[in-house]
């Protein structure tokens, strides 16, 4: 449960058994951080996430965004900076070693790709999108979906970001589920 504080309860008995104080800087002269924890199928392992994080830089006033792992059991985070917040969303590839994001504004739209191993933007590219969508790589990495609000997927090459195909459906949508290989 999230409020300036992240609250674990027992999953039986709905008792508190631990409080991390997620309000406070992580590190001294950062700012506060969002934990916009979403809802990738790929995380790493049980009570670790890995995500694109957001922060206020206090001493410069503006923010930034950048690649962060936290480690729910040691409350520890690990933050590293790739540079001004925008307004990209955030999914991991399956080996956990990139991220792919979508920027939406009306009549532009941008796919991401985020080299998480160094640290760095890879990738960007301005493509004909939709004004709702969102994004999911496929579970052997090789393919990106995008799809919402609608009647399609759109396939893209991971790699080229090249459209490969379009998959009409009978009926609208809004969410893809991918099953990972076990």
């Amino acid at each position: 449960m999230f409020s300036d504080d992240l609250i674990a309860v027992d999953s039986e008995t709905f008792e508190e058994v631990d409080r991390w104080d997620i309000s406070e800087p992580f590190e001294t002269g950062l700012g506060a951080m969002s934990l916009p924890f979403g809802e990738s199928p790929y995380q790493e392992q049980e009570g670790v996430y890995t995500g694109l994080f957001r922060m206020t830089d206090p001493v410069q006033n503006r923010r930034l965004m950048g690649f962060a792992t936290v480690d729910m059991a040691a409350q520890a985070v690990e933050f590293h900076p790739i540079g001004p917040s925008e307004g990209v969303s955030f999914t991991l590839s399956p080996d956990g070693t990139k991220g792919y994001g979508l920027r939406s504004e009306i009549g532009h739209y941008e796919m991401w790709k985020f080299d998480l191993e160094g640290r760095r933007v890879s990738d960007r590219i301005t493509f004909a999108g939709r004004p709702r969508m969102a994004l999911m790589p496929s579970a052997d990495g090789t393919k990106l979906y995008i799809y919402n609000a609608g009647n399609t997927i759109d396939v893209y090459d991971e790699e080229t970001f090249e459209l490969l195909r379009t998959v009409a459906l009978d009926a609208d949508m809004t969410s893809v589920v991918v099953v990972p290989d076990p």
